[in-house]
């Protein structure tokens, strides 16, 4: 199988590389291919272009799960009011009238325990609306959530999805385990995006970027790449983790 991407970059499936001898054609079962909307079948593909590709040696940030950081009430007060749903899955919260949000997690995009980095790296530049309560932090701000079903935020956290803003802010899913809830392909709410304060593009894109660093970089990854790096300090904050090593073939889900 081969399928065009762009001009000049092409995935080949690696159970057939000897049509790396043949020209090239954009054809599976004679059908011709466009780029689309239609999901890769799983498996490992050849990437063949005529540009430069490079292994990136940007660090990854391991996603340390729920944790027991602290949450500014007034963040998950603001993003449940704005949200209303589990914005991946559009799951509903029906009893949230009786403050029932026990299924629910207002979850920060860009992760509350590296919260160091965030103000290191400036990124409070990213974000335009302070938290109510300005002591909070800027990481705090409405425009660093959203609201997602428990399931969903474990997935999130773990990067195994994420939402690419260049895409029309499309779910695109990383990992097997995702499959389950058919969230692959969806695209966030409109009104969410149209909200004067909703998520900003900057801190999607990182947790996007992210995900493909820990999914794409190695050849695929899974649960157990989520862990304390020997770069962590426990006690004292969390140090960027790289991870080594790249790959001419690249495993992919068809989410």
């Amino acid at each position: 199988m081969i399928i065009p991407l762009s001009r000049d970059l092409l995935l080949y499936a690696s159970s057939n590389p000897t049509t790396f001898t043949a020209p090239f054609q954009a054809e599976y079962n004679g059908e011709e291919l466009a780029r689309g909307e239609r999901p890769l079948h799983a498996g490992n593909y050849y990437i063949v272009t005529t540009s430069m590709i490079t292994v990136t040696d940007k660090a990854i940030f391991r996603r340390l799960g729920l944790g027991t950081w602290y949450r500014a009430p007034s963040f998950s007060d603001e993003v449940r009011a704005r949200d209303k749903i589990c914005v991946i899955s559009g799951r509903q919260v029906w009893l949230a009238g009786y403050e029932n949000w026990e299924t629910f997690h207002a979850c920060h995009v860009y992760p509350l325990q590296f919260e160091q980095q965030w103000l290191d790296k400036g990124y409070s530049r990213w974000i335009t609306i302070s938290p109510s309560n300005e002591s909070d932090g800027i990481i705090n701000s409405i425009q660093n959530g959203l609201l997602l079903g428990r399931e969903i935020h474990l997935l999130f956290d773990s990067f195994k999805l994420s939402i690419n803003p260049e895409e029309n802010f499309k779910i695109v899913c990383f990992a097997p385990d995702t499959l389950y809830y058919n969230v692959a392909g969806r695209h966030l709410d409109q009104a969410l995006l149209d909200h004067p304060h909703c998520p900003v593009n900057q801190v999607l894109r990182w947790h996007f970027l992210q995900a493909v660093l820990v999914y794409m970089r190695a050849g695929g990854g899974d649960s157990s790449w989520i862990d304390f790096p020997s770069s962590f300090d426990i006690l004292g904050g969390a140090g960027d983790c790289e991870s080594g090593g790249g790959n001419a073939v690249w495993a992919v889900w068809p989410y």
